[in-house]
Order: C-alpha cells, then structure tokens, then sequence
C-alpha cells in the first residue's frame, strides 16, 4: 500500500498555486531516481489524489504534462492505468526539431554537429565494441549488399545507413551520444537524405565498410577519421542536390564559406 510523506512515502503533499506542476516534477524526479522504473504503473489517480492531497483535476493535468514528456503512457481496458515509458529520445527530438524550426539550421551547421558527435562516437565505439555490436553493424552491411547487389535506390539504402549510424552510437556506450544521434536521425536526415543523387549507393557502402574494418580492428582514430569524412563527402552531396531541387531557396544553406571550413574541420 501507497504510504503518505511522512512515513516515508514516494511523493510529498503539494503546497504550490501550480500544483500539477509540483506533482508532474515529482513524479519525474521519481522516475529520474529509478524508484519507478520503466514499465511500472503508477498508482491509480486516486490514489495519487490521496498521496499529493490534490483534486483529481490537478492529477489528470499533471498525468497530461508526464505524458507531454514522453515520460508515461495510458494504457485502457482491464489491464489499463498510467505507465512509466521505456527510455526514449521522442521528447528530445521534438524539441529539436522545433528548436531549428524556430532558428532555421542550416545543412552546413547539422554537419558540422555530426562531425563533432558522431567523430567522437566512432571513436569510441573502436575502443568500446563487444561482439554484439559489431554483429548489428555486419547484418546491416550485409543487407545493404543485398540491395546494392539487387540494384536498389538510395531511397531503400538510406534506412539502412542511418541505422548503421545509430549502431556506432549504441557500440560508443556512451547514452548522450545515442540520444543526441537518435534525435538529429529522427529530426533531419531522413530529409536531408532524400537529396543525395542516385548513382551513389555503391559509395556510401564503401565508405561505411570502412568504418566497421576500422571498428573491429579497434584503431579510434581511424574509425573518427572515415567516419568524419563521410559525412564531409555526402553533406556535399545533399547540398548540391538540394540546390538542384531548390534553386531559389537557400534558406538552409547558409553561408557558403561554411561548406569549406566543414571540409577543413575533418582533418583536425
């Protein structure tokens, strides 16, 4: 059973005007603290009420925000109530993508993010690789090649190349990398993907190839040199391709001398 605050309980009474601001933080911090983990119910609303000492209108707008969050989700029928979230970066890459909604990022800018992110995430996925990770990578590749070998577009590749990239953050063992990768993928690439030309298929399984040899063979400063070349090379590509499609609208292209200084900051 679900014990008040003063006997130790999960939450505290609410004093603040706001309160389903107060109660949403303190479920957060809840989850935040692993003492309610993914997966797990939440009490029910009114058990909630009991425990914050709130009307159930101030539970429902707090169970609202948590799920604004992306921190819980409802689940209806028999079984139904309020859920703790596995670990996601939804939330995050809204935010990003209304962050650059908002302040128009240019295609050399999100390179030169990748550069810095997934340079280092490369680098250490050299270091940091199990055998698992390299056999997520190696089927990856592999049905790449079968596409390749099908003859398949770029349209059908690009899922594929974005998911080998998320698979070198995932090997990097390091959570931000991963999540500031998931939300970038999710936010622009699969966009900015669609302005690579055909005929570069067999180019981008090379050069990621590359990357896998120099992350089984554990050498870090290989793996962040490909890897930062290739996103150098095919951010070119989406440029010219862009400008191809939209040569009037140089909104997300930026100054030009950019494009170089991107080039320069690949060999450093």
């Amino acid at each position: 059973m679900w014990r008040m605050a003063d006997e130790g309980a999960l939450f505290n009474k609410v004093q603040l005007t706001r309160s389903y601001e107060e109660v949403a933080r303190q479920i957060q911090q809840a989850i935040i603290d692993r003492r309610l983990k993914p997966g797990e119910k939440l009490p029910s609303q009114k058990e909630l009420m009991e425990m914050f000492q709130v009307s159930k209108f101030t539970i429902m707008g707090a169970l609202r925000l948590l799920e604004q969050w992306g921190l819980v989700y409802t689940k209806y029928g028999a079984t139904g109530g309020t859920f703790v979230s596995e670990s996601n970066t939804a939330a995050f890459s809204e935010s990003l993508r209304l962050l650059v909604s908002m302040r128009r990022v240019t295609l050399e800018e999100l390179a030169e993010l990748r550069l810095t992110i997934e340079g280092r995430a490369a680098y250490w996925a050299a270091k940091r690789r199990n055998r698992r990770d390299i056999k997520k990578m190696e089927e990856i590749l592999d049905r790449m090649g079968q596409l390749l070998a099908l003859n398949r577009t770029m349209e059908e590749i690009i899922p594929l190349d974005m998911a080998f990239h998320l698979a070198i953050g995932e090997a990097s063992h390091n959570g931000l990398f991963l999540a500031i990768m998931e939300a970038i993928h999710a936010c622009f690439l699969e966009q900015a993907f669609s302005f690579i030309p055909h005929g570069k298929e067999k180019a981008d399984y090379n050069d990621l190839s590359a990357v896998l040899r120099a992350i089984k063979s554990r050498d870090a400063k290989v793996a962040r040199k490909v890897v930062r070349d290739h996103i150098v090379r095919f951010n070119r590509l989406i440029v010219r391709g862009f400008q191809e499609k939209h040569p009037r609208d140089d909104a997300l292209l930026g100054d030009p001398s950019r494009e170089k200084e991107v080039g320069d900051a690949s060999e450093s």
